[in-house]
């Protein structure tokens, strides 16, 4: 089993036992048909010793990003990892709690330590907008995704290992998601997150 997928079953699970939601890579959360998948796909992680499945049952009890959880789109474990000096991709598990169809339109970033206008971060286009079909969950980190749209890379001289951004999630239909959250560096488990090298150089400021 791919380390990756087993996010899959990981995620889900902690939706069973957590209020309302909890991540799977594009998975509906219908409870009955996912109880024997999340426990299988846990077993699979014996057999991922790196990569960014390796750790999910730790990450996910004790998560290194920000959970928003009060809106029609939930984000999910909301973290930036560093890449070269001042530049991260954006990780989010975001989850569509309606029954309606919506779209991640574009995202942006604040240092909150410093006033308005300094400290410029400069963010990826989302192009095309991402599909957040109903009742799923959609990981800007899988893969799959950055592909699509590329992965959501901000640039800014405050974008470094340690430092804590505001970032804005702004959606089609759903009210914004605004969270303060970390940098972390780009190491176990979180090294194979995509780049812009990844997917064909692309990266902040164009699609």
């Amino acid at each position: 089993m791919n380390c990756f997928a087993t996010l899959t079953g990981v995620f889900v699970l902690a939706a069973l036992v957590g209020r309302r939601s909890g991540p799977a890579w594009r998975c509906p959360r219908r409870p009955a048909a996912l109880v024997g998948a999340a426990l299988a796909s846990t077993l699979g992680l014996a057999g991922c010793s790196t990569g960014f499945g390796a750790q999910t049952t730790e990450l996910y009890t004790a998560p290194d990003g920000t959970d928003v959880r009060d809106g029609d789109v939930e984000a999910l474990n909301v973290l930036i990892v560093a890449n070269d000096a001042g530049s991260g991709t954006l990780v989010a598990a975001l989850v569509n709690q309606t029954e309606q169809s919506d779209r991640l339109e574009s995202v942006s970033a604040t240092d909150p330590d410093l006033g308005p206008g300094a400290g410029t971060i400069t963010v990826a286009d989302v192009s095309p907008p991402l599909d957040l079909p109903p009742t799923t969950l959609v990981q800007l980190a899988d893969p799959a995704v950055a592909a699509e749209i590329g992965p959501v890379v901000l640039e800014g001289d405050t974008v470094d290992a340690g430092q804590t951004l505001q970032v804005t999630l702004t959606f089609a239909k759903a009210a914004p998601v605004v969270a303060e959250v970390p940098v972390v560096p780009r190491a176990e488990p979180y090294e194979s997150v995509p780049t812009p090298a990844d997917t064909g150089g692309r990266g902040a400021g164009g699609g």
